[in-house]
């Protein structure tokens, strides 16, 4: 049993262009992460899709802590 709609599954599977809007990235960074598999993908037939889920996983990842004296 799913405890989300298909609709609700399909607004956070981002396409490459949303990802590059959601990272603030080129395109050309989108398809490195993709291409290096830095993030889980799901493939709809020509159409590669993001999880909004794991690209907030990969910036929690790839955050780096500020200098500072906190």
């Amino acid at each position: 049993m799913h405890d989300h709609t298909p609709t609700e599954t399909a607004r956070r599977l981002l396409t490459r262009e949303e990802i590059a809007d959601y990272l603030n990235a080129t395109p050309r960074t989108v398809r490195a992460i993709i291409e290096r598999r830095e993030v889980p993908t799901v493939k709809i037939g020509r159409r590669v899709l993001v999880d909004v889920r794991d690209l907030d996983a990969y910036i929690l990842a790839n955050t780096r802590p500020a200098n500072g004296d906190a």
